[in-house]
């Protein structure tokens, strides 16, 4: 993501530099010039070079001046049409964790060569997790937040890291819509989890990669992974392509599904027109004694088989937190 891109991070600090050298620095040296112009025009009143100097010195100073709320109009435009990629403020805000971003590269180089249950990973990943609590506390004191500017990101994985990510998500939905819109969800609950690692170190070298169950059990090495969904998941991870929410955060398949609910009254599980989106409630062996919301909402069947979609796949959804946050994050 931009804003935590360490070279883009060092030139906006340099670019705020050299905007306080203009918008100090520079009108003291043209006030001082334009003192001593005023002081021989005392002297020579008839000289018109003189008066020619002090106009320009004046104009001089009135521009530099307007430049920077002339460059601030700019960036809050840029910011406006780009705010998905792009927030100025909070890359601004970001320019204290430079140091704390470079630590963390470093950090998440050495755990690809260590194993979990190696003391220099847990020493690595405790460091990482402080990295992260100084950095949300940064930018909080900035008045920011690091969620908000992370929505919609793309990630800069290896050819081997997609190859892995797109296995478990052939493994996880069978097709090509059905893997994309897996990757998508990956996205989205890195995101909302606030985790300070990599995206890829999220899925399989942290606790989180765990509620995909072909990385708890690790059998996604032996999927025979079809070009298509590599190439959709491509498209959702490297490109940036997105068709679902922000927000979607959940999926479950019917096994799990204890039942739905829409406005209260109880429907059948295994029939695709009995979920309604955004009103559906999907009670499931996991949520089903949470006491604020023992539910998620049902969003859409991403899935498509070829068969119409007259098989069910996966409900896809979101957490009403999630959702909270997310919209809240992005007002």
């Amino acid at each position: 993501m931009l804003c935590e891109n360490i070279l883009f991070l060092r030139i906006l600090n340099f670019f705020n530099i050299a905007m306080n050298v203009l918008r100090f620095v520079v009108p003291i040296i043209l006030i001082l010039k334009l003192i001593l112009d005023i002081y021989r025009q005392i002297i020579n009143v008839n000289d018109d070079k003189i008066k020619e100097r002090i106009v320009a010195r004046i104009t001089a100073c009135i521009i530099i001046f307007l430049v920077p709320t002339i460059v601030n109009v700019f960036l809050g435009f840029l910011e406006t049409i780009t705010s998905s990629t792009f927030n100025y403020s909070e890359c601004n805000a970001n320019i204290q964790n430079i140091d704390l971003y470079v630590e963390q590269k470093e950090l998440e180089e050495q755990l690809r060569y260590e194993t979990e249950s190696s003391e220099n990973y847990a020493k690595y990943q405790e460091r990482l997790n402080q990295i992260g609590e100084i950095v949300k506390k940064n930018l909080s004191n900035a008045g920011t937040d690091s969620v908000s500017v992370r929505i919609g990101e793309k990630y800069d994985v290896t050819d081997s890291q997609l190859t892995n990510i797109a296995k478990v998500c052939q493994r996880e939905q069978g097709s090509p819509k059905g893997a994309a819109a897996e990757a998508e969800m990956m996205i989205n609950k890195y995101i909302l989890s606030e985790y300070n690692g990599s995206f890829y170190n999220y899925l399989f070298n942290s606790s989180y990669g765990n509620w995909w169950h072909p990385i708890k059990t690790g059998d996604y090495p032996n999927t025979n992974l079809r070009s298509e969904i590599k190439e959709a998941v491509r498209k959702v991870v490297v490109e940036g392509q997105r068709t679902l929410p922000a927000y979607i955060n959940e999926h479950d398949y019917v096994g799990d599904i204890k039942e739905i609910t829409t406005n209260g009254v109880k429907g059948d599980k295994t029939k695709r027109q009995d979920y309604i989106q955004d009103q559906t409630h999907v009670h499931t062996i996991y949520n089903y004694n949470n006491k604020k919301y023992n539910y998620w909402v049902f969003y859409s069947f991403p899935n498509d088989y070829g068969d119409g979609g007259v098989k069910l796949g996966d409900p896809f959804g979101y957490t009403v937190e999630a959702k909270e946050k997310v919209l809240g994050l992005n007002k």
